[in-house]
């Protein structure tokens, strides 16, 4: 029963929706451009602001469809134990490794373990005080 009337909708809406903001976009455009030839016009002007809302309502329509799409494919990929999910893990590893830091003397170091111990060595020297720096 519910099958059908969402079919539907999904067809009216959503369908083909990145071609539709890609189309409402450059109606916009052409919106804008007359405006700079006829900035006193004010028909224009509210063609503008509709063209404008309706740009808006396709674009989030797009990027949730996109959002949608990587989603449902991280459920039927990423929680087995396929490449994709190993992959995606791997990527994020390498995006968030540090392959070098220059310390509070300018000295470049780009080994694993240095690297270790100048981190230890600043957050030591930040945080590892003994006094109390404020009172409750």
């Amino acid at each position: 029963m519910l099958k059908q009337p969402l079919k539907q909708l999904n067809s009216r809406e959503y369908v083909d929706s990145v071609n539709q903001e890609q189309l409402l976009r450059k109606e916009l455009d052409y919106i804008q451009s007359e405006i700079n030839l006829r900035p006193q016009d004010p028909i224009l002007h509210q063609k503008e602001k509709d063209m404008y809302f309706r740009y808006l309502k396709a674009l989030n329509n797009s990027i949730s469809i996109l959002k949608q799409k990587a989603k449902e494919r991280w459920v039927q990929e990423g929680d087995q134990n396929t490449a994709y999910f190993h992959n995606a893990i791997r990527s994020r590893q390498y995006k968030n490794r540090i392959l070098s830091i220059t310390t509070a003397e300018g000295i470049c170091i780009q080994n694993q373990q240095g690297i270790m111990d100048e981190f230890v060595k600043h957050y030591t020297k930040l945080f590892g005080r003994k006094e109390v720096l404020w009172s409750s």
